[in-house]
């Protein structure tokens, strides 16, 4: 989300330093939390860290996790939303919520602001 933002607002510099925070924050989360996972679970960690990237998701091993879920009886996709529905749900409701202000409030609300030009448009 942070990447994404950077590149919206269109600033290089934010994000070279949105990268250089990750990589001094988070890198060292993620070894800390590999090593309490393979502490606590040493068999089925070595089960997820040879399916699971690191850091950036592998497309090629989507075929690999959709066979191994059909086979515990679920689709990958029916027990991704299961697990997902509040984020699905908070999208929508986030999209739906741009709209209304786009369509509705903003349009009612903007001539009475006497905001300068730049900002209205």
């Amino acid at each position: 989300m942070a990447i994404g933002f950077c590149l919206a607002v269109q600033r290089p510099i934010l994000l070279v330093c949105t990268l250089i925070f990750f990589l001094l924050v988070y890198y060292p989360v993620i070894f800390r939390e590999e090593k309490n996972l393979k502490d606590k679970f040493p068999e089925a960690w070595a089960r997820y860290y040879q399916r699971v990237p690191r850091l950036i998701p592998n497309p090629f091993s989507y075929r690999t996790a959709l066979r191994e879920e059909e086979e515990k009886g679920a689709t990958f996709w029916t027990r991704g939303i299961r697990k997902e529905k509040q984020c699905i749900l908070g999208f929508v409701g986030a999209i739906l919520a741009i709209m209304l202000l786009g369509q509705v409030v903003y349009p009612r609300i903007l001539p009475h602001l006497h905001l300068p030009p730049l900002i209205v448009h």
